[in-house]
């Protein structure tokens, strides 16, 4: 949803704003799910802890979301979860 946006449209776009949100929201709550049940592969998934951190923030302080730093995520940290999420689940 976000491929060809530029950072200006996405924060002209409040749907997909709120849907990406909701999308980080669902990723963080899943890893806090992890860290409960699956405490080594929590740790094993890197940057795991700051990824439930940004889903706090997502969930509890609408009002100070930073709209850059979901941005970055997006085009910059998913890319990087997704490599490391694959190869835990090839080994």
């Amino acid at each position: 949803m976000t491929a060809g946006k530029t950072l200006a449209e996405y924060e002209r776009d409040r749907y997909l704003r709120a849907i990406v949100e909701r999308f980080f929201i669902t990723i963080g709550e899943a890893l806090s799910r992890v860290s409960r049940h699956e405490p080594g592969l929590f740790e094993a998934i890197p940057g795991a802890r700051s990824i439930v951190g940004f889903r706090n923030v997502l969930v509890h302080g609408y009002d100070v979301i930073d709209v850059d730093q979901v941005w970055a995520a997006v085009t910059d940290d998913i890319r990087s979860l997704v490599v490391s999420i694959r190869a835990l689940l090839a080994e």
